[in-house]
């Protein structure tokens, strides 16, 4: 589930917290969507640790949606805000929202492992890394990786800030709803 917040005036939440949200369901571009009405619609029931799942391209379609996962793979495809990673099951889609700081253009090829929060589109499973750290390089032996400057840090701004609270929310989200299927 998506949260979407026209005032985008979100408290200060954390990653690890666990939140009870009141809100409007609804959907958007095949994804369910909670709209917010009110910062006060957003209450934190506690906080905690986050700890990632580590899945295959071909189980990704068997993990809800809003779940932090771990991908790696060897890097297929490179577009402004998207690559194309392979592993031995299949090939997955990472998205790069520019509010999140990374840019793809620093890689050059390898492997790499990417933690991101999972959304599906239009039926498409996608991994939704928060972060720059959440990429790391994976070194092959005999393999020519290179990134060129890093993550490249796009924005420092508080124009990030929306963004993030979605991940955190939309992660937090995925914890709760787990707990009562």
């Amino acid at each position: 589930i998506s949260l979407y917040f026209y005032y985008a005036d979100w408290p200060f939440l954390q990653l690890g917290d666990e939140l009870r949200i009141k809100g409007t369901l609804s959907e958007s571009r095949g994804e369910q969507r909670l709209k917010i009405a009110q910062a006060d619609d957003i209450e934190i029931i506690s906080s905690g640790a986050l700890a990632a799942q580590n899945v295959t391209a071909s189980r990704l379609s068997s993990i809800s949606a809003g779940t932090l996962v771990r991908v790696s793979g060897a890097m297929a495809e490179q577009n402004d805000d998207e690559i194309i990673l392979e592993d031995e099951t299949g090939s997955l889609t990472i998205v790069a929202h520019k509010k999140t700081g990374i840019s793809w253009h620093a890689y050059t090829g390898g492997d790499l492992e990417v933690i991101g929060v999972l959304r599906v589109f239009g039926g498409e499973a996608r991994v939704y890394p928060r972060n720059p750290g959440d990429i790391r390089v994976l070194q092959r032996e005999g393999a020519d990786v290179a990134v060129t400057g890093g993550p490249a840090l796009i924005s420092s701004s508080a124009a990030s800030g929306p963004l993030l609270g979605i991940g955190i929310i939309a992660t937090a989200l995925a914890l709760i709803l787990a707990a009562y299927l």
